[in-house]
């Protein structure tokens, strides 16, 4: 979708929750992304803020605010901080535990762990080794690939995500909002 104002024209398509680049896509995890392009006019210089950019979902009276990539990327590294969402039940009669629902260890807690998983034994290289680029993580790719911000006199692109634990599948509208003291411009995207 495409809209324009004063000093510029805005370009942008939801994503739904990933990073999709040319070599790779990644997930974003409870973010959606809405890819942006913006084109200034000629001659202007556009001053782009991500409190500038605001998300309405399902016709809600607030709109969500844009997060910082950093803020997204932190959430993807630190994933094992949170605990699964589930049931865990426990029980036991002396010296014997007995756990249903809790993950399974997958490191030895001690040599010779007898609750930690074998290792996957090694495997003889391919006969034709190939070369590939570094893969990006998906913390690292949500940085690189979202919308540069600062002031531009140049098209740029990129990717900004709001967060969302709702199930992606319930949306029924979205529009992406941009808002600053010059007007507002809307773009309907679903």
């Amino acid at each position: 979708m495409r809209a324009s104002a004063s000093n510029l024209m805005l370009g942008a398509e939801f994503a739904g929750r990933g990073v999709t680049a040319s070599v790779a896509s990644w997930p974003t995890g409870e973010y959606l992304s809405v890819e942006v392009g913006v084109f200034p006019a000629r001659d202007a210089t556009v001053d782009l803020k991500l409190d500038h950019f605001y998300l309405r979902i399902n016709s809600e009276k607030a709109p969500r605010n844009a997060d910082a990539p950093s803020l997204v990327a932190a959430g993807m590294r630190n994933t094992g901080l949170a605990r699964p969402k589930g049931v865990e039940v426990t029980g036991g009669v002396g010296p014997v535990d007995v756990a249903y629902g809790r993950p399974r260890q997958t490191d030895e807690r001690f040599p010779g762990d007898p609750g930690a998983r074998v290792p996957t034994p090694p495997r003889a290289p391919d006969q034709k080794p190939v070369e590939t680029e570094p893969q990006l993580t998906a913390d690292k790719a949500i940085v690189e690939y979202a919308l540069p911000m600062g002031e531009t006199r140049i098209p740029v692109a990129g990717y900004l995500y709001f967060h969302f634990e709702g199930k992606a599948s319930k949306i029924r509208t979205l529009e992406l909002l941009y808002k600053t003291e010059r007007g507002e411009v809307r773009l309907k995207l679903l």
